[in-house]
């Protein structure tokens, strides 16, 4: 959810020498942004990597969007974790801020998942416009 929301926004660099679907059994080789070091990547161990950027973030001044989207590209095409379901909360998310839309009749009847998805979107875009700001003035 964290990295949809960055390349909703920023859009997503395009990698084609990764594939976009791995076949089941299949993998490739690229260099571990984490690891320094070329791994062989199969399903599993794209979410491993994935899991190590996001830990990178933990204690640093970047969101673990932040940290997924200036890194996925060199192992994985962005395209790979491309997920319409994310999009769809996304511009919903932005549709209740813009129209001030109430997520449920009370907190009580909110769906406690979409509360959590809701709070990413929230923290993910004020550091990606902390982001913009940064670069605007140069600092970044």
């Amino acid at each position: 959810m964290s990295y949809a929301v960055w390349g909703a926004a920023l859009g997503y660099t395009q990698t084609p020498q990764f594939p976009v679907i791995l076949p089941l059994g299949t993998s490739y080789t690229a260099q571990s942004p984490t690891l320094f070091k070329n791994i062989e990547y199969t399903e599993e161990e794209i979410w491993k990597e994935i899991e190590r950027i996001a830990t990178e973030a933990d204690g640093i001044k970047f969101s673990v969007g932040q940290q997924l989207y200036y890194q996925v590209h060199y192992f994985l095409n962005p395209q790979y974790l491309k997920d319409q379901e994310f999009e769809l909360l996304i511009e919903e998310y932005q549709l209740m801020e813009s129209f001030k839309i109430p997520i449920a009749k009370s907190l009580n009847d909110a769906p406690a998942q979409k509360i959590r998805d809701f709070f990413i979107i929230k923290d993910e875009l004020a550091f990606l416009q902390k982001n913009l700001s940064e670069k605007r003035r140069g600092k970044n």
